[in-house]
């Protein structure tokens, strides 16, 4: 028997109810953050625990990024279904680069020739769709894959860094994120453990900075600017 006129709109509305149902899941699938990540911060890495070893090995020369490194973002994020926000938190382990150390007479050193870069293209976070939609819509990876830190003026390094004491160096330079280059500052802790050097950072900007867009969701909404955050390893490379 044919469906009556009213049963037809029925339907129609509860396939639309359905696919609104969908279409909000993939939305909260593709914003949904871990649950417990800290607060966006420029504290929000931090050195790792230091080994019982003493600084060992040679000082001057090329420092290289090794494994055990990472680069990416940090946002705080509003979803619909909570009432508090989360962070968003996205990593890449391509990362490649380093310095170049020269130690002074009074036992500091000078650190020149700084430069990292990481592949954006291989940025994760806990969900694949999000992922995608970072990549896709709002670094576009595909013509931009590289996020790239180049320092100015060489910089000093205290003896006590040196000597293995955490300490906090200044490096200016310059950031190339999404094919434009901005001045910048970064302050970073530094801290020699054995036979390897540990350094982190944060860098925030605001939206629109660089070309890149906010990202404009129905259930979701950015609360708040974003914070490239690093952490490195480095090891000792050709001496001087």
């Amino acid at each position: 028997m044919p469906a009556s006129n009213g049963a037809r709109v029925g339907i129609a509305a509860a396939v639309l109810v359905g696919m609104l149902i969908v279409g909000a899941a993939g939305y909260l699938f593709i914003y949904q953050p871990r649950l417990g990540q800290p607060a966006a911060s420029t504290d929000a890495v931090a050195l790792p625990s230091a080994s019982a070893a003493p600084p060992t090995g040679q000082v001057g020369g090329q420092w290289t990024v090794t494994a055990g490194s990472f680069a990416g973002y940090r946002v705080r994020e509003q979803l619909a279904t909570r009432t508090a926000p989360c962070d968003a938190v996205g990593r890449t382990t391509g990362v490649t680069g380093g310095f170049t150390l020269t130690l002074n007479g009074d036992g500091s050193g000078s650190a020149a020739n700084v430069k990292v870069q990481a592949d954006l293209a291989q940025l994760q976070s806990d969900s694949r769709r999000r992922d995608g939609f970072v990549s896709r819509d709002t670094l576009e990876t595909d013509r931009y894959p590289n996020a790239v830190f180049t320092g100015g003026d060489p910089v000093t390094v205290p003896k006590a860094v040196i000597d293995g004491a955490e300490g906090t160096i200044t490096v200016a330079g310059q950031w190339e994120i999404h094919g434009q280059v901005k001045p910048a500052s970064i302050d970073l802790k530094v801290r020699r453990d054995g036979d390897k050097v540990d350094v982190v950072g944060s860098y925030g900007f605001t939206w629109g900075d660089f070309g890149v867009r906010k990202p404009q969701v129905q259930s979701a909404t950015v609360k708040g600017d974003p914070v490239i955050e690093f952490s490195l390893v480095l090891g000792h490379g050709a001496t001087t």
